[in-house]
């Protein structure tokens, strides 16, 4: 298959995985507007990590390390949001 028609195929994928993502996420949802969009979600403060220890949640080690880490929190759900991680690929 040439060059050409390999990159027509990856559009049509490409078009097609598109497709399906819209028909089957509901971007209205909470969830997606959590998790995806990041709404609502908090920085780690050293005032949430009070917080959080007082309500005998999280370690207070555990909630620094997040914080590290760049994590959010997301209230309603009780839960940590963490960045993407990128790695590199070796061969």
């Amino acid at each position: 298959m040439g060059k050409g028609r390999r990159l027509k195929n990856l559009r049509r994928m490409g078009n097609s995985f598109r497709i399906i993502i819209d028909e089957q996420v509901d971007t209205e949802s909470d969830f997606f507007k959590q998790v995806v969009l990041g709404e609502g979600n908090e920085n780690i403060t050293d005032e949430l990590i009070i917080e959080l220890i007082a309500d005998n949640s999280f370690t207070e080690k555990d909630l620094r390390d997040y914080q590290q880490q760049g994590a959010k929190y997301c209230r309603p759900r009780k839960s940590f949001i963490f960045p993407p991680e990128f790695g590199s690929c070796s061969d």
